[in-house]
């Protein structure tokens, strides 16, 4: 069984890399429609923090009209069902995408996780010295579905520290199942 902390940390890197590489090239093809990365976008329909999403790329294009592109893997990475036990709460790690992060779990504290969203929006945040902000890009507000909250987090340019942090959090709000996937069905 491979370790929680590896298969995490390739998948941020794997994803991070190509993140990094697509947008330089489109920086490059872009550069007189005013390209930005990683633009705080504030959306209808949901509530705070929901509504917001760091757009992976935005240009203006000859007639002012904003493009946004989402960068986006579209493999997985080659490895088995994995399970865990972090603090008497069960994990299953499926192969995932790390900007389309979906998780299932059985309890949650709502306005914890909430503040979790917003803290690491980094909604006033500027870029760091890779020139990323280092933030997650979104998330989906969380539903219950059969006795589970399903919710989605596209962990953008945010360390792989991050992911585990959060699943430490989830353990401590009292969620005794989680996993976490990306469903192919269920890709955008």
């Amino acid at each position: 069984m491979e370790d929680l902390k590896s298969i995490i940390s390739k998948e941020q890197l794997r994803y991070f890399n190509f993140f990094k590489e697509a947008s330089t090239s489109l920086f490059k093809s872009k550069q007189n429609d005013n390209p930005a990365t990683e633009l705080l976008i504030q959306t209808e329909g949901s509530s705070s923090p929901y509504n917001l999403i760091r757009a992976d790329f935005i240009s203006k294009d000859k007639n002012n009209q904003y493009n946004i592109l989402e960068i986006q893997l579209d493999d997985f990475l080659n490895y088995s069902t994995q399970n865990y036990l972090i603090s008497n709460t069960a994990i299953t790690i499926k192969p995932f995408w790390w900007s389309k992060c979906q998780f299932s779990v059985d309890k949650i504290q709502l306005q914890i996780i909430s503040n979790w969203v917003t803290e690491n929006l980094k909604i006033d945040d500027e870029l760091n010295e890779s020139n990323f902000i280092g933030a997650i890009h979104s998330s989906t507000f969380p539903t219950l579905n059969n006795n589970f909250y399903k919710f989605e987090i596209d962990f953008g340019t945010a360390p792989d520290s991050l992911l585990i942090d959060f699943i430490e959090l989830l353990s401590q709000c009292g969620a005794n199942v989680v996993t976490i996937e990306t469903e192919i069905g269920s890709v955008k």
